[in-house]
């Protein structure tokens, strides 16, 4: 049996591989066909539900020379294997402030390396201070062409009350919003099943099952748990 962190072994690298967020995916893909990737989305939604994994997957996308052919990434050409080289994915819990902004945006005037189109991935962007949206708002509203940004948050929407709310509200109706939704838990339990296959484990289905109720709709809870499982 191959061992692993299986969140990250079976993190999905393909459009096709992305777990209960179907509109979200086609939607996407037409986007890359039409070749009318927006500038910057807003990914909003609980934990788990595949967020920072869609991202980087239109990351690669995006930049696939082969996607019209194929209807989905080739896992090929440059823009497949090295799009994420060139891309940027930020934590916004531990680099929030404008000082943060103001580095990212000194590092945007440089073009990408290896393909077209530069991604900034900024995970937990609710978390980022109110002079550093504030500080992110002209780029975010006239970005160079080779850029986009991708904003991912698991704060649902609500009426803001404090400046960082309102700035991030602002900086939120810039961007085209996806809405992740809560994996269904049958997708959950077909994921489960699709990697004990994979690694060679035989797992009753109550076990499964009990894993699923305990995830709360988040695939990564889920694959944490299983990875718990077979180390007993």
């Amino acid at each position: 049996m191959s061992r692993g962190n299986l969140y990250n072994k079976y993190r999905p690298t393909y459009f096709s591989e992305i777990v209960g967020q179907d509109i979200i995916t086609t939607i996407l893909k037409n986007a890359i066909h039409k070749n009318r990737v927006a500038s910057s989305y807003l990914f909003r939604g609980s934990k788990g539900s595949g967020k920072t994994s869609t991202a980087r997957i239109l990351c690669r996308g995006a930049n696939c020379s082969s996607f019209a052919d194929v209807g989905d990434l080739c896992g090929t050409c440059d823009g497949c294997t090295k799009a994420l080289q060139d891309a940027l994915e930020i934590d916004a819990a531990s680099n929030r402030g404008v000082a943060d902004v103001s580095e990212l945006i000194q590092t945007l005037q440089y073009r990408p390396k290896f393909v077209e189109s530069k991604f900034v991935i900024i995970d937990e962007a609710h978390q980022l201070t109110s002079a550093a949206l504030n500080a992110l708002l002209k780029i975010v509203e006239e970005p160079p062409k080779h850029i986009h940004f991708i904003f991912c948050t698991t704060k649902i929407r609500s009426v803001p009350t404090t400046d960082t709310e309102k700035a991030f509200e602002t900086l939120a109706s810039r961007c085209q919003t996806f809405d992740f939704t809560r994996i269904a838990s049958e997708d959950i339990l077909t994921k489960l099943h699709y990697i004990c296959d994979g690694e060679g484990c035989d797992v009753s289905d109550d076990v499964l099952v009990s894993i699923v109720g305990r995830s709360d709709g988040s695939l990564r809870d889920a694959e944490n748990l299983l990875d718990s499982v077979l180390l007993l």
